[in-house]
């Protein structure tokens, strides 16, 4: 048994160089990653009110829509955009053929990571390729595809308003021409004076919304994105993947503990029993 123990505790310490050398080797051996990061400036946009007391519904709701955005950023349609956009399924190919768009999408999906700028309202676009020159051009493309749908979005927003708001001025006007007829057919002094109090409330929401189509109709000349650029990406030359002082650290401290071990056992496999008391 002491012999036993004494062979596996001088295994173990003689493992202490290889496992090291190994882990060396390994990390040698594995492709550098580089990443870059473009950093967003995202808004609600028109459909949310900004609220003057803010109050726990209120947090939650803004936490609730930078998570939507968060999956909005890496979902499908955002990422075959960007496939489209950089031709990635023929950069990715071998021999000359092309990737298909599903194998694309998911290279490109693994190679992105969204999240929220520390103590901040910020977004922060992420992307690690073999290739520093790519991984900030498709974090910046990421950011113009976004910026690109969510103005879109804004965009068909406000012609819906300028088609609701154009709907509702004709019964408006409607409105205003039948008050306009009850002045006119009003005989006595009491029912003149109440017809055109009428005719002017009438005429004053026709204004308002004669107003708001001006609003809408400038949106949509002069359009407002609600995402903004803070940081573009620029290429890091520095890889961020493998980290070679922490994975010979890691076995640095694996063998010291292998060692220790092996040194129990070693000293208990040759450890002389004492003699039997007679």
């Amino acid at each position: 048994m002491k012999k036993t123990l004494a062979i596996f505790g001088g295994c173990l310490i003689a493992a202490m160089p290889v496992i090291v050398l190994a882990a060396t080797v390994y990390t040698l051996m594995l492709p550098n990653l580089y990443e870059s990061s473009v950093r967003l400036s995202v808004e609600p946009g028109d459909a949310a009110v900004e609220c003057p007391n803010p109050c726990p519904h209120c947090s939650l709701a803004s936490e609730t829509f930078t998570r939507t955005q968060i999956e909005v950023l890496s979902s499908k349609p955002i990422l075959y955009e960007v496939i489209n956009r950089l031709n990635l399924q023929q950069q990715w190919g071998r021999a000359g053929d092309r990737l298909p768009r599903e194998v694309a999408y998911r290279i490109l999906l693994n190679s992105v990571s969204v999240y929220t700028v520390r103590d901040t309202s910020l977004l922060c676009v992420s992307v690690r390729r073999d290739n520093p020159d790519e991984a900030a051009e498709i974090a910046n493309e990421l950011a113009e595809v976004y910026r690109d749908s969510r103005l879109n979005l804004a965009l068909n927003e406000s012609r819906k308003k300028v088609d609701a708001i154009g709907a509702a001025m004709k019964k408006q006007l409607a409105r205003v021409e039948a008050a306009e007829e009850q002045v006119g057919g009003s005989t006595e002094e009491e029912a003149r004076r109440a017809a055109s109090a009428a005719l002017e409330a009438e005429q004053l929401v026709c204004a308002q919304l004669a107003a708001k189509h001006r609003e809408e109709i400038i949106s949509l000349e002069i359009p407002r994105t609600p995402v903004e650029l803070i940081d573009i990406a620029e290429p890091d030359r520095r890889p961020v993947s493998p980290n070679l002082f922490a994975n010979v650290l890691l076995s640095i401290i694996v063998a010291g503990i292998c060692g220790g071990v092996g040194g129990i056992l070693l000293a208990m496999g040759l450890r002389k029993s004492p003699p039997p008391v007679r």
